[in-house]
């Protein structure tokens, strides 16, 4: 039995017993007849009785456990973790101090070194700090071209990397925050890569499998991608995970967008090669663009397909960001594992205002879903972009 095999069944088995239990403690009526009325509850009769239901009140979180609302004590966290692109300058040498000695290192291996873990490190027993790296876009071949599969990197940061050149950079990040004898908390390092594919086939009205349609190399991106992350070895104080910056980038490339079946092609090009959960750090695509998203692929990419998990941005408080995830939340049973912010990073998201600082999205968020009749249905975790506690300014060294 292979390890997805094996976590299903013990997750089914472990809801099974729990909801038993509940039954018998509670009603004097044949077990089995209660099982089947209690196996499959939807969101809003979850939600009706935990509240309705006194004797269901002392019992019933440890079922809801199992569908993500996990406290009534979730507050905003103390620190962010960190989230940050990778530039060209990685592979680059700098001079860090390790246990008093001076050392070459790489600055991908000094930024590893400096990261900052986040506060709490734990929630509920869930690791809760997420340190994200992009490294930005897949590339794949090109005619007449020597290059191989790479990555573009964002921005300003540089260009075409290869994927070795990427696997190297990433191992070197997570061996610079396993050497840092500060970091006595493990925390999660998501390698993170965007389906911002520009040019690759997305037809959300075709087929899949249909070339036509959608273009074969999501698939063959999502493969490669997750060959990549289990190849990285894990060291003291790190989970590795997958990471992925999901949009509909609608408008940012006249004539394509992102659609939903080209990213479910790319999920399942990278279950065939990793279990490793993926860390979606991108925004709510179906509120972005309603055509070439369903609701129902914006659940799959967030926590519907079983290694796929959630910090969505929140850079500004403006219904995109906050109301259409309360509204999204309406319909699926899901639990924010945090959120992504800019930190006051940049204007261009907010029509010219500074993005919302990093603790101000996570409370703009909860208070959104709490309003919405959500409480405690995000995490304490916030991964911040321009955020620098204990890192080193690099490029000024």
């Amino acid at each position: 039995m292979n390890r997805v095999a094996l976590r299903r069944l013990i997750g089914g088995s472990v809801l099974v017993w729990v909801v038993c239990t509940v039954v018998l403690m509670t009603h004097p009526v044949m077990p089995q007849q209660q099982v089947d009325a209690q196996a499959v509850p939807t969101a809003a009769a979850t939600q009706a009785s935990a509240v309705a239901q006194t004797a269901f009140r002392v019992f019933m979180p440890l079922v809801l456990k199992r569908q993500g609302i996990v406290s009534d004590l979730i507050n905003v966290p103390s620190s962010p973790a960190n989230a940050m692109y990778a530039t060209e300058q990685w592979d680059l040498l700098t001079e860090i101090e390790i246990n008093g000695q001076i050392e070459q290192r790489t600055i991908a291996f000094a930024e590893g070194y400096f990261a900052d873990v986040a506060t709490p490190s734990v929630f509920a027993g869930q690791n809760v700090s997420y340190i994200i790296i992009g490294f930005g876009r897949q590339i794949e071949p090109q005619v007449g071209d020597d290059r191989l599969w790479g990555v573009d990197l964002p921005a300003d940061n540089g260009g075409y990397e290869s994927m070795p050149w990427v696997a190297a950079r990433a191992q070197e990040f997570i061996d610079g925050y396993a050497a840092n004898p500060e970091h006595t908390e493990t925390t999660i390092i998501a390698i993170g890569t965007s389906n911002f594919n520009v040019d690759w086939r997305c037809d959300n009205d075709g087929n899949i499998n249909d070339p036509d349609f959608i273009s074969l190399l999501w698939k063959e991106a999502g493969r490669i991608w997750g060959n990549l992350v289990t190849d990285l070895n894990e060291r003291r104080g790190v989970i590795i995970r997958s990471g992925n910056d999901i949009e509909s980038w609608t408008g940012t490339f006249p004539g394509w967008v992102a659609c939903g079946k080209g990213t479910i092609a790319w999920f399942n090009g990278y279950q065939t090669t990793s279990d490793i959960p993926v860390v979606n750090f991108g925004s709510h695509a179906f509120a972005e663009n309603n055509v070439d998203w369903t609701e129902r692929e914006l659940y799959r990419v967030t926590t519907g397909i079983e290694n796929a998990v959630v910090l969505p941005q929140v850079y500004c408080d403006v219904e995109v960001y906050t109301t259409k995830w309360a509204d999204f939340r309406s319909s699926y049973e899901i639990q924010f594992q945090g959120v992504t912010s800019d930190n006051q990073g940049g204007s261009e998201f907010c029509d010219g205002d500074p993005t919302l600082a990093w603790d101000v999205a996570w409370t703009t968020f909860d208070t959104t879903l709490t309003n919405a009749g959500y409480p405690n249905n995000v995490n304490p975790a916030v991964s911040s972009f321009v955020y620098m506690k204990q890192r080193l300014e690099l490029d000024q060294q």
